[in-house]
């Protein structure tokens, strides 16, 4: 092994390096990190190739493999795996977890508290932030890449993200929010394109130019495990479901992702045995004396959810329109991520619309674009039904439901528009909308009226009539 000159205190080397090792003269390991950590020792595994122009300080530990560039620098504290590959004019910040077979190309910034998982590519010149906003110590944190995910040439990842499993960054891309498994992603700021398992080498020489056959990215999203430690509610409105209710409960129950810790019912002044129905199934039941609207049903299970201290509210459609299994998908980006409002969208690549009628397909457009436009949003499905946020919105006083003019369909629209408006951590995520076939059944909304019961709510808080 080829000597390098590290700093190192006067109880000896502070960096051990396993055998077989090479470290070119000019490169330095042990180097002592200007702010102080508590464990100054570190070790480098076996087989390591470190270039001239390395910087490697004390208290990182790195597996076997290694290989760098030259001119890199990793900083303090970080937990890196197994045959690292890092090039020219590369930094890893300090406090970072790197898994292994990670790759990664020249002049690349990687902020600290950032973490990576196998199997990832970061291209040359991507950036990684870690500050939601200028000297924060406190929210400080870069964001989490999963397993097997790449990230093209200069791409820009902002702080707190997720880059799911499989997931595809373009390059050149501003990626401001998390990125489902195995979709591709392009732009600025970044948005869905498509997903890596329908992409082709255009050269013809692979069949898969990114890699083995994958799952489709919303079967992956119900496949990977959530971190189960928040109390989660599915809430669903219902007004004569009968024959309909018993098998969303049932669905639910047999999803397999044991998310869900307790199913409400809100009754809405059904006429026939909708309540009984769901009770005999196993959910817990309010039923309302009268037909009072779905806002108004929302409202009273979102009141039992901060009476009883959930931490989530999922809310679903008691049509048995919705698929309780895509219940992950709405919850992941709250539970592994920083998001606080999800919102099902039938529409972003991985979502799905079944036997929809074309009147619906362009009704729901068109008043996704109006909100798009109003809020300067990304809004892709401004009246789906199936979504998921954190109790912990209502602290907020100016997201006030308890307004008489919110009990039909205003209610829901008005949520989706103030969490936008507050600046909370907003996202959507792909579900599956099943229409029964024929003309009748799918909706009981009454044309005019409540058109016009989704449409106030962004005209009122548009020009200030409502707050």
């Amino acid at each position: 092994m080829m000597d390098a000159e590290p700093r190192a205190s006067a109880s000896g080397e502070l960096v051990s390096i396993g055998p077989e090792s090479e470290v070119e003269k000019s490169a330095v390991v042990g180097y002592l990190p200007g702010r102080k950590i508590a464990n100054l020792q570190g070790s480098i595994g076996s087989r390591a190739r470190i270039r001239a122009g390395t910087v490697i300080y004390a208290g990182t530990v790195i597996g076997d493999g290694l290989e760098t560039g030259h001119n890199v620098v990793i900083r303090e504290e970080n937990r890196i795996g197994d045959s690292f590959k890092i090039w020219n004019n590369s930094t890893v910040d300090y406090g970072c977890e790197i898994g292994n077979n990670v790759r990664v190309h020249c002049g690349v910034y990687i902020a600290q508290f950032t973490k990576i998982e196998d199997d990832v590519f970061l291209a040359p010149g991507v950036m990684i932030a870690n500050d939601p906003h200028p000297i924060c110590t406190r929210c400080m944190k870069g964001p989490t890449i999963k397993r097997g995910a790449k990230i093209g040439i200069n791409a820009t990842l902002l702080p707190h993200i997720t880059i799911g499993e499989n997931a595809l960054v373009g390059s050149g891309s501003v990626v401001t929010r998390s990125v489902p498994p195995g979709m591709v992603v392009a732009g600025n700021p970044a948005e869905v394109i498509g997903s890596v398992d329908k992409l082709r080498c255009k050269a013809g020489i692979l069949e898969k130019p990114y890699g083995k056959e994958l799952a489709s990215p919303a079967t992956a999203m119900e496949r990977i495990p959530v971190m189960k430690k928040d109390r989660i509610i599915l809430i669903l409105p219902a007004l004569n479901e009968q024959g309909k209710i018993s098998k969303v409960i049932d669905k639910t129950k047999n999803a397999g992702h044991g998310l869900v810790d307790e199913i409400l019912v809100i009754d809405d002044g059904s006429t026939d045995h909708t309540a009984d129905e769901a009770r005999e199934h196993g959910a817990r039941v309010i039923s309302q004396r009268v037909n009072m609207g779905v806002g108004a049903a929302i409202r009273t299970g979102i009141e039992y959810a901060l009476d009883k201290r959930f931490d989530i509210v999922v809310v679903m459609g008691a049509d048995d329109q919705d698929n309780p299994r895509e219940i992950p998908r709405v919850l992941r980006p709250i539970m592994d991520d920083h998001f606080v409002f999800v919102q099902g969208s039938r529409y972003v690549a991985g979502g799905e619309r079944v036997n929809i009628p074309l009147f619906r397909w362009i009704t729901t457009g068109v008043y996704s674009l109006l909100f798009k436009i109003t809020m300067k949003f990304p809004v892709t499905d401004g009246t789906n039904g199936f979504r998921a946020f954190r109790t912990s919105i209502f602290q907020d006083k100016e997201i006030n439901l308890w307004q008489s003019w919110l009990n039909r369909y205003e209610l829901e629209p008005y949520l989706y528009y103030k969490v936008i408006e507050k600046g909370l951590a907003v996202t959507d995520a792909p579900v599956t909308k099943s229409y029964p076939e024929g003309k009748v059944g799918y909706t009981k909304m009454v044309p005019i009226l409540d058109w016009w019961s989704i449409l106030r709510p962004l005209v009122y808080l548009r020009f200030g009539l409502r707050k």
